[in-house]
């Protein structure tokens, strides 16, 4: 049986839409709840398997997680901004079941030519995993777009759970990483089918279920074409996007070794949690600053300040408590030895604070549903982090790994500003309001 989906985003009744506050609160759940469980599966792998398993787990990881994450194209967030309803459901469900498709076939020939035959498999299985992950976010757009975030963090805690089990009771079982990778798949693709596309029902009138016909007109095609226009660049944006963690790592361990990297890893892993609240206030604020953008310039201003100020707020809270606990939370995170990096690690928390400006800044961007500036931005920044490694690393080594992510991010927030800035004078004089 096909996925049904909707043919329109039209609503039998109106949905019961939460408050903002709640709306924060059930994504730093579900974002909480998903990290744990994905967490919970590499300690599990740790605990049962070989470093060398460890190791082919990470191989496929680095091959299959940079192409999956431009094969989204970022259609979550085009979705979600999409308050005319330019496209319907069943074109960014098309579009993506065609990514999918396209996601497995480039990270397996990927694999296939750099990497063995175990190598392959593995890589194969994880872009097929990562596959339905791509699916399943127009079902978790849906949600996020309808402001019903609490089902979101139950389809993310649900997914995290399950996906977490069946791992784990798989690769006890029969010790095999590809085995275990493989149960995973599959519950993730009963999950989507059972758990992310009832949700979706739940919320919206099916008026008639689409047919394979409708994916093979040329009226498909031809808005196909139109959400590649505006999804590509945004997928090299998120493709960039991994160069901001990599290229620190990559130049720390030529210049001045792995243990180097280990220090690096382990304590910009922190920002994790950082990134994880930023971004679940991100995914909360979003869906009302398209809606006012469209139809609310001041309202939308207004909420865009107090997002802004949240997350500047948050910024310097940490900072703060880096600076009076720093060689403190190193030791009981991690051990004594990180105690003597507590210079660093406040750079490090400086990056990420910065990092989330710097996101709620792109947030702005795409609420005022501009896009195609995205790539060119991403793609300075991407160079300025390249430079600034190349210059700052050999000297200072981790405290220049830091400073080169501090340069990419604040070059990143001074141009979302500025063309932040001029849409909202563009928008003004068009309105008659400057």
């Amino acid at each position: 049986m096909p996925l049904a989906i909707p043919s329109a985003l039209k609503f039998s009744r109106s949905p019961k839409i939460i408050s903002l506050p709640m709306n924060i609160f059930w994504a730093l759940v579900g974002n909480a709840g998903y990290a744990g469980f994905t967490w919970l599966i590499l300690i599990a792998l740790t605990k049962l398997g070989s470093v060398s398993e460890v190791g082919l787990f990470g191989i496929a990881q680095a091959v299959a997680l940079p192409i999956q994450m431009f094969f989204t194209f970022k259609l979550r967030t085009v979705q979600i901004t999409d308050s005319s309803t330019s496209f319907n459901a069943a074109d960014y469900l098309g579009i993506r079941v065609y990514a999918a498709v396209v996601n497995v076939i480039v990270s397996t020939s990927i694999a296939l030519v750099f990497y063995p035959s175990e190598v392959v498999l593995v890589v194969c299985i994880q872009s097929i995993s990562y596959g339905i992950m791509i699916i399943r976010e127009m079902y978790q757009a849906v949600l996020q777009k309808c402001q019903r975030l609490d089902l979101v963090a139950l389809s993310n805690i649900a997914n995290g759970l399950f996906c977490c089990i069946a791992f784990v009771c798989a690769y006890s079982f029969h010790r095999v990483l590809w085995m275990a990778l493989a149960w995973m798949t599959v519950t993730r693709f009963s999950l989507l089918y059972l758990v992310d596309r009832w949700l979706c029902c739940f919320l919206l009138r099916e008026e008639k279920f689409l047919s394979f016909r409708y994916f093979t007109s040329k009226d498909y095609y031809k808005r196909l074409i139109k959400l590649l226009k505006i999804g590509v660049p945004l997928g090299g944006v998120a493709l960039i996007g991994t160069l901001f963690l990599s290229v620190p790592r990559v130049v720390l361990e030529r210049m001045h070794g792995l243990d180097s990297v280990g220090y690096y890893a382990a304590m910009s892993s922190t920002i994790v949690i950082l990134n994880m609240l930023t971004t679940s206030f991100g995914q909360a604020f979003i869906p009302i600053l398209a809606k006012l953008n469209a139809t609310d310039k001041k309202g939308f201003l207004r909420l865009f300040a107090q997002y802004l100020i949240i997350n500047t707020i948050l910024f310097i809270v940490c900072i703060i408590v880096v600076n009076l606990h720093g060689p403190s939370i190193l030791s009981i995170l991690f051990n004594q030895d990180y105690a003597r990096y507590s210079t660093e690690f406040t750079l490090l928390i400086s990056a990420g604070g910065i990092l989330s400006i710097f996101s709620a800044m792109n947030t702005g961007l795409s609420a005022q549903q501009s896009f195609a500036v995205q790539f060119p931005i991403y793609l300075v920044c991407a160079t300025a982090i390249v430079i600034a490694a190349l210059l700052l690393i050999p000297s200072q080594s981790i405290a220049g790994a830091a400073w080169a992510s501090i340069v990419c991010y604040c070059v990143g927030v001074i141009l979302c500003s500025v063309k932040f800035a001029i849409n909202v004078f563009k928008n003004g004089k068009r309105h008659g309001t400057i």
